[in-house]
């Protein structure tokens, strides 16, 4: 009798501290949504007996010890993940001083990766380093970015005595990212950084990959 006692007394607190548990981790939870800010729902848990329940934007998921499923028993939408747009191989970034120095272009050659297939330049916004973060320019501003070509392989020419001053031995970094149009969620930017001495020697441009 005693036995039996103290096997439903054990039973019944290893119930209360897996409750317990579980209560905490969806706590937990919500206030990392909280800490997300945008993107999740605030206030999006709940508790039971065998686990908890989360959702939030880009997130739905229900955990059971360690085992996931979705709170309403359908299949979760993947999380939406962008490639950046892939470098030109030949060559991938060109500077163009014009006459000594006076009207620099860069050129950035760039194709669509297999990965976001049905993409486009139209699903693409440019920006320009300012301060050390890229920061989104339009597109039509006085003609200072143009774009020719095809998702295999287009060219985007930035003019930069437009967008930057363009003095003689300035440097300057220009990037390139795709946007779903739906979420608007960004890709990382494919950037092309230029740099050029006074009247226009010794141009380089090289690419490369900013968050």
């Amino acid at each position: 009798m005693e036995t039996n006692f103290w096997t439903q007394t054990l039973a019944t607190i290893r119930k209360n501290l897996a409750a317990i548990l579980i209560a905490s981790a969806a706590v937990v939870a919500v206030q990392l949504s909280w800490i997300a800010g945008p993107l999740a729902t605030p206030g999006s848990a709940s508790v039971t007996e065998s686990g908890f329940c989360v959702k939030a934007v880009g997130y739905e998921g229900e955990f059971e010890g360690d085992r996931a499923f979705n709170c309403d028993g359908k299949p979760s939408a993947p999380v939406l993940s962008l490639a950046a747009p892939l470098a030109g191989s030949t060559p991938a970034c060109v500077l163009r001083p014009g006459a000594l120095g006076m009207d620099p272009k860069i050129t950035m050659n760039w194709a669509v990766p297999a990965e976001m297939k049905g993409y486009t330049v139209k699903e693409t916004e440019v920006g320009i380093m300012r301060e050390g973060v890229i920061q989104p320019i339009n597109r039509d501003l006085l003609g200072a970015v143009s774009t020719a070509g095809d998702p295999s392989k287009y060219g985007t020419t930035f003019t930069a005595k437009q967008l930057s001053g363009g003095l003689a031995g300035q440097a300057w970094t220009f990037g390139i990212r795709f946007v779903d149009p739906k979420s608007g969620k960004a890709s990382a930017w494919l950037t092309g950084t230029a740099a050029m001495g006074n009247a226009g020697t010794n141009p380089t441009c090289s690419v490369g990959v900013v968050k």
